[in-house]
């Protein structure tokens, strides 16, 4: 019976260089500086939890407020019957797969 060696596969040695590379890297820059958020909300004590969710909770609904002024301009969307593209509220014919706009809706 012949042995067989096995021979170390460079592509493996690699992209676990390359896996060990990316967690150091998850580690600096993702989970570093939410632990120091939590250490800096620690020292913070609960006054400076409650303004800091106030003003969370106020960017929150200056968002929303935000989203809604954007959709609110005032021109329709007409959505293709036939794909489900939207298209502007002069287009005649859908700009993705050239469907009549007006023919599907009137029926």
């Amino acid at each position: 019976m012949t042995e067989q060696t096995s021979q170390p596969d460079p592509t493996g040695e690699e992209s676990s260089a390359l896996d060990l590379g990316s967690r150091v890297l998850l580690y600096m820059f993702v989970l570093g500086p939410i632990a120091l958020l939590f250490v800096f909300l620690f020292f913070l004590g609960p006054l400076g939890w409650m303004v800091i969710a106030t003003l969370v909770f106020a960017g929150m609904i200056f968002q929303a407020g935000r989203a809604d002024d954007a959709g609110s301009t005032g021109k329709e969307v007409i959505n293709c019957s036939d794909c489900g593209a939207p298209n502007g509220p002069d287009a005649a014919e859908c700009t993705y797969c050239g469907e009549t706009l007006g023919a599907r809706q009137g029926a």
